[in-house]
């Protein structure tokens, strides 16, 4: 959520689809190149099934795959479209402990460290009017919308989800 995907809002939640934000077109551009898309997600299925899988175009899901439960369960998409579980998965991971609540938030920690600086970089970037990550989000381009976001409280304290 807030990456690929828009941030969920509002009471009770609405989570938006992949079709609601920049995304989609940049996505199925890949996905038209032959690129395999892995989208990983903390939610369930039934969630990130509509959010992300249903606004692809089915002729293009062949090439994706989503690993829901924070990886946990991995499906593919079958020839019609629809998404079946990836079984040989469960069999690799089903001696793999989880890691425990520290090692979570170390790595949520490193996570939001790079997206603040990432936000801090593209702010300053952007007072002096030149620089690659500026090139990066240039006006016009898919990424665009990212120019709206440093020195914010959404780039400066990105949220975790786990519904």
């Amino acid at each position: 959520d807030g990456t690929l995907l828009p941030r969920p809002y509002g009471t009770p939640p609405v989570h938006p689809l992949l079709s609601d934000g920049p995304c989609l077109e940049p996505l199925v551009r890949l996905l038209r190149c032959g690129t395999t898309v892995v989208g990983v997600t903390g939610s369930r299925l039934a969630t990130h099934q509509v959010r992300f899988v249903d606004a692809i175009p089915r002729e293009l899901r062949s090439n994706v795959m989503l690993a829901v439960e924070t990886g946990r369960l991995l499906y593919r998409a079958k020839p019609d479209g629809s998404l079946v579980q990836d079984t040989a998965l469960d069999k690799e991971l089903q001696d793999v402990s989880a890691w425990d609540g520290e090692m979570v938030a170390a790595l949520v920690e490193i996570g939001r460290a790079a997206l603040v600086r990432f936000y801090s970089e593209l702010g300053e970037q952007m007072d002096r009017g030149h620089g690659p990550l500026l090139d990066l989000v240039a006006e016009g381009s898919s990424l665009a919308f990212l120019r709206q976001l440093p020195r914010t409280a959404d780039a400066l304290h990105p949220p975790v989800t786990d519904d």
